[in-house]
């Protein structure tokens, strides 16, 4: 229920972002940007495999408060203090560096959860990690993915 309610707050600060300023160019951004994300999610999966170092760029976000201590899907307790994330198909353990687009800072992460659920999001940070690389008062930023070593 809480992974809902935080996809739900998540979308509702999407579309407030974006009723802000003109509607017509940022429907199309939103629109590019779920396509690319989508495209290099299936790249980033694959060099993971074939052991190639490519990233996947997109849009982050991060775990709302109300989620510090719930289970993850690795089992791990949340601690949105640690530099942990979650990603849709990595490996648990998978450790990858997360690079804001906009100001070059990068942060160091542990996959410990499944996700982002919300369209368009290729990765949720935790509190800590996102606070190293942009202002959680901004909620949402773009970066660039690379996997450092996985698992499997």
């Amino acid at each position: 229920m809480k992974k809902i309610v935080t996809i739900f707050a998540g979308l509702t600060i999407s579309l407030l972002l974006i009723s802000k300023t003109n509607t017509d160019n940022n429907i199309v951004y939103v629109k590019n940007e779920i396509t690319r994300s989508t495209e290099n999610e299936a790249d980033l999966y694959a060099s993971k495999k074939s052991g190639s170092k490519k990233s996947q760029s997109g849009i982050a976000s991060y775990y709302g408060k109300g989620l510090h201590g719930s289970r993850t899907a690795s089992g791990e307790r949340h601690n949105r203090h640690e530099m942990v994330a979650a990603h849709r198909s990595l490996p648990f353990g998978t450790k990858v560096k997360v690079t804001n687009l906009s100001n070059g800072k990068e942060v160091i992460v542990k996959i410990n959860d499944r996700g982002p659920f919300a369209k368009g999001r290729v990765i949720d940070l935790s509190y800590g990690a996102f606070s190293k690389i942009e202002n959680p008062g901004k909620g949402l930023t773009r970066v660039k993915l690379e996997v450092l070593n996985s698992l499997k």
